[in-house]
This record gives structure tokens, sequence and C-alpha cells, in this order.
């Protein structure tokens, strides 16, 4: 069994060696888990394999196809991902991205896009990004909050993605499309709890989002600006084969 972030690394290099990104290729460096979503959940890497909760399934993506939530009871959850590694350390620096847009616009609301918690009060996301009538934010440990672009419609394929320089007192940095909307310092330590696509909390779900997600990937390093943007890649998406 994997049981540190380290292993986790050492597979992704190793199973990178056969497929991931060709044309890209330092997007296959530091890897830890991608999930194309192709009528699947199942990890590329083969480190983590998620589960569908609820009645989830699947539609056209902005790659082939993606998930699909209904807003009522669907998500995506892993128990124990890679990001909840580490908890010490400073070497700890890495990247979550992929695509993502709401299906069923409503004016008011809250609707969870893509995090972790450990508890139900707030103050222990290692990341969370929320959907907010028309707003999206970011939150990481502490409550601390990035209103990363106000009136914000993802009602079309959206890439989002984040990055962490250091769990203890590093700086984590949220991109909508390839351009930066927020900034936050602060520690993202957290002892573990649910990784969730399109739901929120660390017990029962809720604040269910009704939409598709796609294409989703974890580095156990900051991406580079030329790398966030190969993966953007004008709107079109990058393949992973």
């Amino acid at each position: 069994m994997i049981s540190t972030f380290e292993s986790f690394a050492t597979l992704a290099r190793k199973k990178v060696g056969g497929g991931g990104f060709p044309d890209n290729p330092s997007l296959n460096t530091g890897l830890i888990s991608y999930w194309k979503f192709d009528n699947n959940v199942t990890d590329e890497l083969d480190a983590t394999t998620l589960t569908l909760g609820g009645g989830a399934g699947y539609d056209t993506g902005k790659l082939n196809n993606g998930v699909l939530c209904d807003g009522v009871n669907d998500y995506i959850e892993a128990d124990n991902i890679v990001l909840h590694y580490p908890t010490t350390g400073t070497d700890d620096a890495y990247t979550i991205a992929g695509w993502v847009w709401i299906k069923v616009l409503e004016p008011t609301g809250t609707k969870a896009i893509v995090g972790n918690r450990s508890s139900d009060s707030r103050g222990t996301y290692i990341a969370q990004v929320i959907y907010l009538s028309n707003d999206l934010r970011a939150y990481v440990a502490n409550n601390t909050r990035a209103d990363m672009n106000s009136g914000y419609v993802i009602t079309s394929p959206t890439h989002i993605c984040f990055t962490f320089t250091s769990a203890a007192g590093g700086t984590t940095k949220f991109y909508i499309n390839h351009v930066l909307r927020g900034t936050i310092t602060g520690d993202t330590l957290l002892p573990g709890g649910k990784f969730r696509f399109g739901a929120y909390g660390s017990g029962s779900p809720g604040l269910f989002m009704n939409g598709v997600f796609d294409n989703w990937g974890v580095w156990d390093r900051v991406l580079t600006d030329t790398e966030r943007g190969e993966l953007w890649n004008s709107g079109d998406g990058l393949p992973y084969n």
C-alpha cells in the first residue's frame, strides 16, 4: 500500500513514462494523480481512484466525456487523496487543476466546486473553491478567503488551477482560465478529511453543484506559468494520453 507523499510521486513518475503529455513532457514531472473522467473515475496513475456519490454519471466534457453532477445529491469523492500529504515540512508544494462548468445556473446560494475539509467548522480547508451568487471564492486554512472574480459566471468550460508553495505559511494562488485571480498567504496543513468535487463538508456532503468536471490533475510541485498555459491551451484544453 502506498503510504507516503514521496511514494505517490515516485509511482507517478514511473507510470507517466508510458503516456501522459508526450508533446508537453515537463507536465509529466511530479504528476501524482490524473482523472480524465472518460466514463470512469480511475486515476491514470493508479494512485487515487475516486468514487461517485449520489447518482453522478457522465456527460459531454471539455475533452471527450466528464462527470455530471445533478446539484441534488451527486458528488465525486476520495477519502485519502494525495493532497492530504504532507502534514509537516516545507518541501510540499503542489498544484491541482482541471475543468468545470455549471449546467444549471442558480441566482443565489452556495455551490461547492472542489476542495476538502477535516471538520464541519470553517477553518480546516486545504483549499476550497465555491460558487456563491455568481462569485467564485477560494479558501484555505483558518477561513482565509480570496474573492477570485465577482460576477464570474462559469456556465461554459472554465479552467481552474490553484498552487501551493508550502503547506506551512506558504502562498496559495488561484487561477481562472490562466489568469491569476486571487492570492492567499497562510497554512494549509490538514490532518485528513474528505476531498470532493461538486459537494462540501467532512461528513455528509452538501452544497451540491449542478455541473460537469473534466480532466483534473495533481502535481507535487508548483507548475510554471508556461505549464499552466499549456493546460489551458487558449481554452482548448490539453489531452492526456
